[in-house]
């Protein structure tokens, strides 16, 4: 009974390896390239990527906190950059961020075999550096979204590991009324969400809504909670900082192989995968036909 699927992931896996090897003889397409506070930024299919470094990231999150306004930070990774390239309003969204970090491997290689070398920075450093600063400086976090009680058991692993962190809640946010699932449609929700969170007055705020929602979310709402000087979109990582799913192995991780370890153990992502690793592939070879 296990043939059949295991023969499906090694297909999966052999034509990933093909598009890979194809990708790595293409130039990858890259442009307008800047740099501004000690970064460079490029652009991958016309969105923004940061070359911030775990050695850097640090310094913008203490820069952030002391400046009184919102800092929107977004995790790009292949499947954001691909989901851009048919929504505007989100394709600005990320334009407008504050910090966009390289998140997803592909983005590397991309850049790698173009004549720039980035350095990854997933989510899951991303928040233990913010968690580090906040702990260290007394600044309130809330984390949002995740689903039923995911929030609230993220939040308890993660004062294990911070004991110091100041905590102000943790809320799965959206509720649709029959699905009990995070939605943003729902006005009253929000403004009861919105109220909340004005009374906690988190400094920063952790949504877990998942792309496109938590960065829409963060646009639209996040500027009308004074308190909020850094918001970030964190997708399913509550669900890996809860225990409610399995993180990849260290080995998976550093091979830049957790799409493969997230194949295997839930075989539903694979329409996300595709988009996230062969899309990607094809579209940048694509574009470098058309230069």
């Amino acid at each position: 009974m296990m043939a059949s699927p295991c023969r499906e992931v090694l297909k999966l896996i052999c034509a990933r390896t093909t598009h890979f090897l194809l990708y790595l003889g293409h130039e990858t397409h890259i442009t307008h390239l800047t740099h501004s506070f000690a970064r460079m930024t490029l652009r991958i299919l016309d969105v923004r990527v940061d070359t911030v470094t775990q050695h850097t990231i640090d310094d913008y999150i203490h820069r952030f906190l002391r400046e009184k306004k919102l800092h929107h930070i977004v995790t790009v990774n292949p499947e954001i950059v691909m989901y851009a390239q048919t929504d505007n309003a989100y394709a600005r969204i990320l334009d407008e961020a504050s910090l966009c970090v390289p998140d997803g491997i592909g983005l590397v290689y991309a850049a790698r075999h173009s004549g720039t070398r980035i350095k990854r920075l997933t989510g899951y450093d991303l928040l233990t550096h913010l968690m580090h600063v906040a702990e260290h400086e007394q600044v309130p976090v809330f984390f949002l979204g995740g689903g039923q009680d995911v929030a609230h058991a993220a939040a308890l692993r993660i004062k294990k590991k911070f004991p110091g962190l100041r905590v102000v809640g943790a809320e799965e946010g959206l509720r649709h009324p029959h699905e009990g699932v995070p939605d943003t449609s729902d006005d009253e929700q929000h403004k009861y969400l919105i109220e909340h969170l004005n009374l906690v007055q988190p400094k920063i705020l952790l949504v877990a809504f998942g792309h496109p929602k938590q960065e829409k979310w963060i646009y639209e709402y996040a500027s009308k909670i004074p308190s909020v000087h850094i918001a970030v979109g964190v997708g399913g990582l509550f669900d890996y900082i809860s225990g409610k799913v399995r993180r990849a192995p260290w080995i998976f991780r550093a091979a830049g192989l957790e799409w493969l370890f997230r194949l295997v153990r839930q075989p539903w992502r694979l329409p996300r995968i595709g988009v996230a690793t062969f899309k990607f592939v094809r579209q940048i070879t694509k574009k470098r036909k058309t230069q």
